[in-house]
């Protein structure tokens, strides 16, 4: 298929302003000057698009090439040279545009590859490999006196065998994803503003730990606030057509940015026993995902010729889990997990998707429970936003009751499916199952920490499983500067680490092995949450917290 020349802008365009007349000038005495007439403005109008492919086990399927709109993107009328603006808009959602351009000039529409307003986008796909240049495309154009259509497309690059051009329409396919979850999300609430946002992607991108990302050697696909990244490495791992894990990491954003996160964050498969806040948070993403994309099936492409389809998630509507199915790692004493649970994040996806659907793609729903995305955006940015407690499927279940009252049975069924008791449970869940133990205010408690699933190491502040921390709740009875203390105990006091944080923020670990962690924090009256963990396996502490001698705010 035969496309139109274009070209990636990666430099920033030194705005202006422009000004043309036309004067014709008399000669001294005589009648006065007759002015030439004006010439009217075109009209320039037309559609852009991008090349898009068809994923599956087999990885991109080049022989599925389609050609898409690119909705919702910042577009430009600029002089020839791109130094000067004439005016701007936004891409419809048929990718059409349309600008009043002067007649009988050379001109150029730049298609950028950002989202928001014209004047300040919001959202914006830019090359780490190129001092965060802005990817862009270009087509100039020559007016005459008649209206002008141009249409222009961003190819893949791939001739058929391998990348040898230009891959003009990764940063397109990638906003394009975007774009389809901002779209998802104002159905929910049109109110929503969308904070800054800005994608990494470039076909240098690759997973390498502590690389320099300025060559492309980054922390691989993923979102760190404020940056979404994603690989691009032809024959290594290529992430610009796999629309449902871009939208899982566009899912992370909407947490961090419009709700909240207590997410350890780090290394994670679906049968892991989770830290609660990193099983919630990584299981809402991918179904998130799935509900933005209408798919539920989550594949990422990689290998020689991108022609492995690696499937992250299969088919979330069925429950991936039997109930005797165990836990593989290392389990607590005394005690025995299903793979099914509050640490499980592939339980949390089946949740939140069974929560959502009314069946996808033909399927029929297994479930009584079809909610929308209406309530569930709604307790995200609201109750489980400003829970007391830790981020996890026990502070959005609590909520979610709370707004759907009628579905409140229905709702318990379904987290109960997955090994998740919510009958009667609040945000912390109900006692004597609780995740956390009762403190009281300068009481001291000695608690232990379970066995580690893995090495505990200083590189991972104790790891991101579910024993590597113990969670405490307490009352905080009033406003002030309170110092908390978690002190090692018993025979290997002397060669125990810890490592503590208060609420799902702030963790601490400054002391030197066998020492006391201490930290001074201003707190408001009400519930709260501590997390202590150890470097250790079987670690002893005792935990005590106490309001300062001045009840006033710490300095």
């Amino acid at each position: 298929m035969k496309t139109r020349n274009f070209k990636i802008i990666s430099h920033l365009f030194i705005l202006g302003t422009f000004a043309m007349g036309l004067i014709a000038c008399g000669g001294g005495g005589g009648a006065p000057a007759t002015l030439a007439p004006a010439v009217p403005p075109v009209t320039i109008s037309g559609t852009v698009t991008y090349t898009d492919y068809d994923i599956g086990a087999a990885g991109i399927i080049y022989t599925s090439e389609k050609t898409k709109a690119i909705r919702g993107a910042v577009v430009e009328l600029r002089n020839s040279v791109g130094t000067v603006l004439l005016a701007s808009a936004n891409t419809s959602e048929t990718g059409g545009y349309t600008f009043s351009a002067p007649a009988n000039q050379s001109v150029s529409i730049v298609v950028k590859a950002a989202l928001g307003t014209p004047a300040a986008p919001d959202t914006k796909v830019l090359d780490n490999t190129n001092s965060d240049a802005l990817y862009a495309l270009t087509k100039a154009v020559t007016t005459t006196t008649s209206n002008v259509t141009e249409n222009f497309n961003a190819g893949s690059g791939y001739d058929g065998s391998s990348y040898t051009g230009l891959r003009a329409s990764a940063p397109f396919a990638i906003l394009d994803v975007i774009h389809q979850g901002r779209l998802f999300v104002l159905a929910a609430d049109p109110t929503v503003v969308f904070p800054p946002l800005t994608v990494q992607w470039s076909a240098k991108n690759k997973t390498v730990a502590n690389g320099d990302i300025k060559l492309g050697d980054g922390p691989g696909t993923s979102y760190n606030a404020p940056n979404l990244w994603l690989n691009g490495a032809p024959d290594l791992d290529t992430d610009e057509y796999d629309s449902t894990v871009i939208a899982h990491e566009w899912g992370h954003y909407v947490q961090e940015k419009l709700s909240a996160s207590h997410s350890p964050g780090g290394d994670h498969t679906l049968n892991d026993i989770l830290h609660p806040s990193l099983a919630f948070d990584e299981g809402f993403a991918t179904a998130m995902g799935s509900m933005i994309m209408n798919d539920t099936t989550q594949i990422n492409t990689l290998g020689a010729k991108q022609a492995t389809g690696s499937v992250l998630t299969a088919n979330i509507e069925a429950d991936s889990v039997t109930d005797t199915d165990k836990s593989t790692a290392p389990p607590p004493p005394d005690t025995a997990f299903l793979l099914d649970g509050i640490y499980a994040e592939v339980s949390i996806i089946e949740i939140m998707w069974d929560l959502f659907d009314s069946g996808v793609n033909g399927a029929a729903d297994d479930d009584n429970v079809a909610l929308g995305f209406v309530p569930i955006f709604k307790v995200m940015t609201n109750g489980h936003k400003n829970t007391d407690a830790l981020t996890s499927i026990y502070s959005f279940i609590h909520f979610l009751k709370l707004e759907v009252p009628a579905s409140k049975d229905a709702i318990d069924v379904i987290t109960g499916a997955e090994n998740i008791d919510t009958v009667g449970a609040d945000e912390y869940e109900k006692t004597p199952d609780s995740l956390y133990d009762l403190v009281t205010i300068d009481t001291p408690k000695a608690l232990r920490t379970f066995n580690f699933f893995g090495p505990a190491t200083e590189a991972n502040l104790g790891g991101n499983k579910l024993f590597n921390f113990r969670y405490l709740k307490s009352t905080i009875p009033a406003q002030g500067c309170y110092t908390f203390t978690a002190t090692p105990t018993g025979a290997a006091a002397a060669t125990t680490d810890l490592v503590f944080a208060i609420g799902g923020v702030g963790t601490l670990n400054n002391n030197p092995v066998g020492v006391p962690e201490v930290l001074s924090v201003s707190l408001d009256p009400g519930p709260g949450v501590i997390q202590v963990g150890a470097f250790s396996d079987n670690a002893l502490f005792s935990f005590t917290y106490a309001l300062a001698s001045s009840p006033t705010l710490c300095n």
